[in-house]
């Protein structure tokens, strides 16, 4: 109730702010105290059901105006507010600077007295109205679903940044704190107290399993993020709740089209274990087999593709407007992220993944890999084997159990080696949550195989040449190895880029400030790719990712073991067997039998070319063709701009027809005329707003030119 109270304060100073500071709204007879609690309470309402409303259909303006579209919102509901108390407004102009003072005190008292702070208002995405616009949109993407997400996404965001913004402020801070013990009885931030990168952290898993999957992606790819700021990021974890076994069991049917009876002979309600995006149940077979039944959470799909359509319409957004957004190609990650989770959300690819994966492990006797069960497997339920066992950094309970710690490590060295560079199909998320121990038979045991990396042959050799001359402390031949690996997303600058490559050398691999260990080298390595404008590709970024993390978990089991070393004896025999006369042989009659095929299979075509140039060489005729590529995409700048300009002209004529309007008396079925037009005018006014923004910004885009390696 005090929560609800002060809110109500908030609004009424905020609407007398904006009135005192804007004197073309007139009030009229004056107001006591009572009636400006009133008017608190009307725009608090306003602000509840109005707005949400006003997003529903204009959440893409929102994003792509950078937020600029709220003093619009503001000027609406201030306009209904004038509209309900029939106060006089003079001008549009006087509402849109209403709208921007109310929304600016609003904020400020806000964070006076703390009412946005995270715990108090948590995000309800399980509201009546998101629930059914997921029912009516079932599992397809849809624009009503993002905005309704939007709205969540926003609040989250707006509380949780200005809560680490304000942290810092001692005196504002206190304040704060001071109001939630006075008036609340305790402090309400869940964050005081925290460092920012944890509070980033936290602020991520409140916004979901998309984010939180994001973060842990930006902390393995974002090669020059500080080190606590890694640190903090792969901590992520999204610590939410189980759904009913019951729901999940419904789900189990729907999928497999049977009663879960006829499918299993017990099923264990209550889960033993919950995840972002789904949850697991012990059962049992038939024949008495002990299965793990994942079931992917209700409605986490369309969430997901509404998370993904507001992060890729954001960062088109600041690519658009932002060079630093493109030079570090933050969309093209983006993308490879997006096309991951998507993968990550069938759990028939998972169940392939694991099959596929346990065939190339089979030469490894300590290795388990769990069955899969495909004929009760589908998108949305993964049925497996279950398998008991320890995380594998538990050095003493594996100890206690009898098992050489010395010997997992090498294995598991050579099985992580083997699965890299010599097979090229590897887990790509090998961390000791996913890499168990046997304590009965000391086996090392797979879990959850929904990412999956993949080399090629090319990658593999590559790769290999790599590791080798990381361990030569060459930075010349370092440097070549990552140009053939990479690709450039903007110009590079070779020279440059050696230079930074021998710095690396010089620093982590010939005179370590400690001892040097890969995870180390790498990380000075992919920021000198970063700022040199080269990339590694997904799958390669992700295997050397897993070398990290398998460096780390060899470590913990065997400290005395030289991976380096170890690491080399395997990869020499893979490079040996490579480069060795008859596997050179077999690969060069490979691809002389494929050109020889294609040299056939075009023999045709190059016939009729020839007669074609002969006949025009006779006629005396030549045909000459122009590259005009950069050409036609300014061309089709100016095309785009010409339309948009077009548009632009309709849109000014509906601005100032609209504000005429305004004057006009009257009224359509109860509604004033004035009042309809002012709506018309400011959603006109919103849209012709983003028409100019991206006027400009076509008018200023250069054409596309592939970025390129300068020697």
């Amino acid at each position: 109730m005090l929560y609800l109270l002060l809110n109500v304060i908030v609004y009424a100073l905020a609407v007398i702010f904006a009135l005192l500071l804007t004197p073309g709204i007139t009030v009229g007879q004056q107001h006591g105290i009572i009636e400006w609690f009133v008017v608190g309470g009307v725009y608090g309402l306003l602000n509840a059901f109005i707005r949400p409303v006003i997003v529903l259909f204009t959440g893409r303006l929102l994003i792509r105006s950078l937020g600029l579209f709220l003093i619009i919102i503001n000027a609406i509901l201030l306009f209904l507010l004038a509209w309900v108390f029939g106060w006089q407004v003079d001008s549009i102009f006087w509402l849109l600077w209403g709208g921007l003072v109310i929304g600016l005190a609003t904020a400020l008292l806000d964070a006076l007295f703390g009412l946005n702070r995270p715990l108090f208002r948590e995000s309800k995405e399980t509201s009546r109205l998101w629930s059914w616009a997921i029912k009516v949109s079932g599992n397809r993407s849809n624009q009503l679903i993002a905005n309704l997400r939007l709205q969540v996404v926003y609040d989250t965001l707006y509380r949780y940044l200005l809560e680490i913004a304000l942290d810092r402020v001692p005196i504002i801070s206190a304040i704060r704190a001071w109001v939630g013990r006075v008036f609340f009885r305790n402090d309400p931030s869940m964050i005081t107290g925290l460092s920012t990168p944890a509070q980033v952290r936290v602020m991520l898993q409140q916004l979901g399993p998309t984010f939180v999957k994001f973060g842990q992606m930006v902390s393995s790819r974002a090669e020059a993020l500080p080190k606590d700021w890694q640190l903090e990021l792969e901590k992520l974890q999204s610590n939410v709740p189980p759904f009913p076994g019951s729901q999940a069991i419904a789900i189990v049917e729907a999928e497999l089209r049977k009663p879960i009876g006829e499918l299993f002979a017990k099923f264990d309600e209550q889960p033993f274990a919950a995840a972002s995006t789904a949850q697991v149940h012990r059962a049992q077979l038939h024949d008495g087999t002990e299965v793990v039944v994942k079931v992917q959470r209700p409605n986490i799909v369309p969430e997901i593709n509404a998370d993904l359509e507001i992060m890729a319409d954001l960062l088109m957004t600041l690519q658009g407007r932002f060079e630093k957004v493109r030079d570090n190609d933050l969309l093209g990650i983006f993308q490879e992220f997006a096309d991951n989770l998507r993968e990550e959300l069938d759990y028939r690819v998972e169940s392939f993944n694991a099959r596929r994966l346990a065939d190339d492990m089979a030469v490894f006797p300590r290795v388990t890999v769990p069955k899969m069960y495909g004929q009760l497997t589908t998108a949305k339920v993964l049925t497996m084997e279950f398998v008991k066992g320890v995380k594998i950094i538990k050095t003493d309970e594996i100890t206690a159990a009898g098992w050489n710690t010395d010997e997992l490590g090498g294995c598991f060295l050579e099985v992580m080696i083997k699965q890299i560079v010599i097979n090229g199909y590897f887990h790509g998320d090998a961390h000791p949550g996913n890499i168990l121990c046997d304590l009965g038979d000391g086996n090392i045991i797979f879990l959850d195989m929904g990412m999956m990396g993949t080399l090629s042959q090319e990658q593999r050799i590559n790769l290999g040449d790599l590791i080798w001359t990381l361990n030569g402390s060459d930075s010349y031949d370092l440097a070549e190895s990552l140009l053939r690996l990479t690709t450039p997303f903007k110009d590079v600058d070779v020279a440059k880029f050696r230079e930074d490559i021998d710095n690396v050398v010089m620093r982590y691999l010939r005179y370590p400030d400690e001892a040097g260990s890969l995870s180390a080298v790498l990380n000075g390595v992919f920021s000198v790719l970063a700022d040199n404008g080269l990339r590694l590709g997904r799958d390669l970024t992700m295997a050397l990712k897993t070398l990290v993390q398998a460096e780390q978990i060899v470590h913990t089991l065997s400290p005395s073991l030289d991976i380096s070393k170890q690491s080399l004896v395997y990869i020499q025999g893979f490079l040996a067997d490579q480069f060795n006369p008859d596997t050179i042989k077999a690969t060069a009659e490979t691809q002389l039998r494929r050109s020889v095929k294609e040299l056939v299979r075009r023999i045709p075509d190059l016939q009729q070319a020839t007669m074609k140039w002969i006949t025009q060489y006779e006629k005396g005729e030549f045909e000459v063709k122009l590259d005009t590529d950069e050409l036609n995409s300014r061309l089709d700048v100016f095309n785009l701009a010409a339309q948009r300009l077009a548009v632009g002209m309709i849109l000014l004529g509906m601005i100032i027809g609209s504000a005429f309007a305004t004057s006009m008396e009257g009224d359509i079925f109860g509604v004033q005329l004035s009042h309809l037009a002012f709506l018309i005018f400011a959603f006109t006014l919103a849209y012709s707003v983003v028409m100019v923004i991206r006027l400009m910004r076509d008018m200023g885009r250069k054409p596309y030119r592939p970025p390129k390696i300068n020697y």
